[in-house]
């Protein structure tokens, strides 16, 4: 052994000693050994012994002793070369569990080898460090379908297992350093924008870490490569204008062609992303502004997106109103300007306020009709005429009846004619008859014997609409519901039925009301009056859904399932499999399945109907059959799809910067 320049080198060599070197140490030494461990040593004499150099047993000075100790700190950290370090560094890395399964396993292992490591120890360390924990998973999986669970749940409940230990470990700053640590993008991230799993994650994770550099750039890749219609509703796509900015031209020219349900599915996405931030709002009401002007055959659609977005930032800060009133000409009419706003943004009217609107569109000259068609103002004028117990002086009746039906009679882009003055004085008619019905509010027999007379003016959509706050008020006030079984909450039900069929735009607000009468508190009724009552409703809304207004009704039972009473949904499940047959579409299936779930959370097909049972089977023989039918579809025609889409993506960004 070489000997160390320093004591206390030299004593920790001496208690790492092994037996076989004590072996060839001389008599002589060993018997001075003894000697000094026999003798008794002071306190003074062990200090000095601490003290002493190792080629000179004599006492040094204190200021000496840590000299020394200086130098050998010193000498310690000089004799560890960057070749050291490099290599220690690889065998921390290499002795981590499961290093091999590392995608810098081969990189460290070539390093480690350089820099002089052993490739024995490096077979070592990989085979030690080995846990095998994604084979333990890989064997788990299989041992589930030997069990009998189908592939799809398993592989289903393992990546939603792998997402909660990603989302639960990620750690922002980590990324952060290995994405800034590289000049270009890691190769493994186009593989992740790809798959849908992976693509869903990132959205999960850039919710939570919305300042994460990493998560922020792989957000702009995926708008890049045509997926920012799935990114919609995210935080971070608000965050970066180009991506905003394609959000919303892409948005927009989808809203304006759907149908109303599909119209409604989408809305919610498109709000929240325009709605995460002021300056967000601000944009989208002004492209929107700016589009309705520029495209007229498009307006009334535009114009339904600017109110929603209107009505959702309204939610949280009231001010949103105002600026929409700003962006709207209405400055040029100062006074409807200053009733509007104040009947707006108190959300009442007074009688001063409607006498102004009336002056104002009894003019020869009125202002534009648009003013009056804020939904807002519109439902504030129908609560006030059709609300059993809103008083409106009798002298200024006709006011209120007059704007409603100047709003809903004259056309924007054109100037009244004879005929339009015709249907106003029809409607006018129908208000004032069916306003003096409502306001009286009748019940039992004399309730039956004014069926016929407002059924006679329901082909009128704004007296659809006024039926419909009358019976919202009826079912929702909890003492008519002490008398339930009576013949009112029927025919009230009835005038619903009826509206479906012919109003198909009012059927979301069919289905609200239906809402609200199932979740009313009844203290006077009994459990069984209750669940009857319910069950009644139920029936309503399965007729709902035959109407067609099927996702929104199974978006409705899906939130109520884990909260009533079980039969309920069980009640609903097989009213509609005695109306519907296949083949169904995926979305549909979807829902019924999650809402079945809900009710038979461990899928024991022994607690479930035949009916239920029969639909299950069938939907997953569809799904079989649609699988098979892509796989084929894309095998034949993978390229040319390609290419289609390609070129579909291309031309919708130069009709975008064209229209916008």
């Amino acid at each position: 052994m070489s000997t160390s320049p320093t004591h206390h080198q030299q004593q920790q060599q001496q208690h790492q000693t092994s037996p076989t070197h004590n072996q060839h140490t001389s008599p002589t030494h060993q018997q001075q050994q003894q000697q000094q461990q026999q003798q008794p040593t002071s306190p003074i004499h062990q200090q000095q012994q601490k003290q002493t150099s190792p080629t000179h047993n004599q006492p040094t000075s204190p200021t000496n002793s840590s000299t020394t100790t200086t130098t050998t700190t010193t000498n310690t950290n000089t004799l560890k070369t960057p070749t050291d370090l490099i290599k220690e560094k690889c065998e921390s890395s290499l002795q981590q569990p499961d290093s091999i399964m590392s995608i810098e396993a081969s990189s460290l292992m070539k390093e480690y080898i350089t820099v002089g490591g052993r490739p024995q120890d490096v077979i070592t360390f990989l085979s030690e460090s080995y846990r095998g924990y994604a084979q333990m998973c890989n064997l788990l999986c299989y041992w589930l379908k030997i069990a009998g669970i189908p592939e799809e749940q398993i592989q289903t409940q393992f990546s939603n297992h792998l997402k909660e230990i990603i989302i639960n470990k990620f750690d922002p700053k980590v990324a952060d350093t290995i994405f800034t640590s590289s000049s270009t993008p890691p190769h493994w991230l186009d593989e992740m924008i790809v798959d849908s799993q992976w693509r869903s994650l990132i959205y999960q994770l850039s919710e939570e870490h919305k300042n994460c550099l990493m998560l922020n750039f792989i957000i702009q890749r995926i708008s890049d490569s045509g997926y920012q219609n799935e990114i919609a509703s995210l935080s971070t796509a608000s965050t970066y204008y180009r991506v905003f900015n394609k959000v919303l031209f892409d948005s927009l020219a989808d809203l304006v062609t759907l149908d109303e349900i599909s119209f409604r599915q989408q809305l919610d996405e498109f709000k929240k992303s325009c709605c995460q931030h002021q300056h967000t709002y601000l944009y989208a009401q002004a492209t929107i502004q700016n589009l309705i002007k520029n495209n007229p055959q498009k307006a009334y659609n535009l114009k339904r997106i600017s109110q929603e977005l209107e009505i959702e930032a309204t939610k949280k800060n009231k001010i949103a109103q105002r600026i929409s009133l700003m962006m709207s000409n209405i400055s040029q009419y100062p006074l409807i300007s200053s009733s509007i706003t104040s009947l707006l943004m108190s959300n009442t009217t007074t009688t001063g306020d409607i006498i102004k609107l009336y002056n104002e569109y009894t003019k020869a000259q009125p202002p534009p009709v648009d003013f009056l068609r804020y939904p807002n103002l519109l439902e504030l004028l129908l609560s006030d005429l059709f609300c059993p117990g809103k008083v409106i002086q009798s002298v200024h009746k006709s006011k209120w009846i007059y704007l409603v039906t100047y709003s809903v009679c004259i056309n924007s882009s054109s100037s009244s004619n004879e005929k339009d003055n015709n249907v106003f004085k029809d409607i006018t008619r129908a208000i004032e008859i069916v306003h003096n019905i409502c306001q009286s509010n009748p019940l039992g027999s004399e309730l039956q014997s004014v069926v016929g007379t407002l059924k006679d003016h329901l082909d009128f959509p704004i007296i659809s609409m006024g039926i419909m706050q009358w019976i919202k008020h009826n079912l929702t006030d909890t003492t008519n519901l002490s008398s339930y079984n009576t013949l009112c909450v029927p025919i009230y039900l009835d005038f619903l039925r009826d509206i479906c069929l012919r109003h198909p735009l009012h059927r979301s607000v069919v289905l609200n009301i239906l809402v609200s009468h199932f979740e009313v508190e009844a203290q006077d009724l009994e459990s069984l009056a209750i669940l009857e009552m319910r069950k009644n409703v139920i029936d309503n809304i399965v007729y709902l859904f035959s109407c067609g207004y099927v996702i929104p009704v199974l978006d409705t039972i899906e939130s109520w399932a884990p909260k009533i009473d079980p039969s309920l949904t069980r009640y609903f499940i097989n009213q509609v499999l005695d109306i519907i047959e296949p083949p169904y579409s995926q979305s549909f299936m979807d829902k019924m399945k999650s809402i079945i779930k809900i009710i038979n959370p461990f899928g024991e097909s022994t607690k479930l109907e035949p009916s239920v049972q029969s639909f299950l089977d069938q939907c997953k023989n569809q799904l079989i059959l649609n699988n098979n039918n892509n796989n084929n579809n894309n095998n034949l025609s993978t390229k040319t799809s390609t290419k289609r889409n390609n070129t579909e993506i291309y031309n919708n960004e130069d009709e975008n910067e064209q229209v916008f």
